[in-house]
């Protein structure tokens, strides 16, 4: 018998639920199209990892007031003084540029790569702090007979949590867990690295 998708509606019978109906249970979907089948620790997992993001990046800029103190050199309350008085990141990056203007050039190279790097921590933490966490089901297509008896179903996509943010253009930009994850490790690459160039500078006094 052949199968067509029909977008009819068919009620319930009175007493139970009709074949759409058992269809729609059995694959664990609510009406809204949140899957009830999603584990509870997915949705810990996927905060946990948007909340590690936030504090990874915070940990990478609040090391800048001392990579700014080995840059100058001297006295390190007149360097934090000075610091603190530069108000966003673009103002600390070029407090830095300007502490290693008579540095040598190598100095300044790997600088100019971590900052490189930060700028990107920045614009990823920027994206998930606005953004709104969704829940997606992928929803379900369901066949039906040429009669119209409900025959079958398949899903149209994976249950999944995502954020989710509006674009400039007014497009959405979707960000997964492993998006996250990614975003994570480099952090902490970078932060490895902001530790060892402050290092080298440090020795340099």
């Amino acid at each position: 018998m052949p199968l067509r998708h029909s977008k009819r509606k068919h009620p319930p019978p009175r007493g139970g639920l009709s074949r759409v109906g058992r269809l729609v249970q059995s694959v664990r979907m609510t009406n809204t199209g949140i899957p009830l089948d999603l584990r509870p620790e997915a949705f810990a997992d996927f905060y946990a990892k948007l909340g590690m993001c936030v504090t990874a990046y915070q940990s990478l800029e609040d090391r800048l007031p001392f990579v700014f103190w080995v840059c100058l050199r001297g006295s390190r309350k007149r360097a934090d003084a000075l610091f603190a008085s530069a108000q966003g990141l673009e103002r600390k990056h070029g407090m830095i540029d300007a502490a290693l203007l008579d540095r040598e050039e190598v100095f300044q190279e790997k600088w100019a790569a971590l900052r490189t790097c930060i700028k990107g921590h920045f614009d990823f933490r920027n994206r998930i702090a606005h953004a709104q966490v969704s829940v997606r089901g992928g929803g379900i297509q369901i066949s039906f007979s040429d009669e119209g008896e409900p025959i079958g179903f398949r899903k149209l996509g994976d249950n999944r949590m995502e954020a989710r943010k509006l674009g400039k253009a007014g497009n959405w930009e979707t960000i997964t867990i492993d998006d996250m994850t990614l975003a994570h490790g480099a952090m902490q690459v970078t932060g490895r690295e902001l530790n060892l160039f402050s290092q080298v500078m440090r020795a340099q006094f």
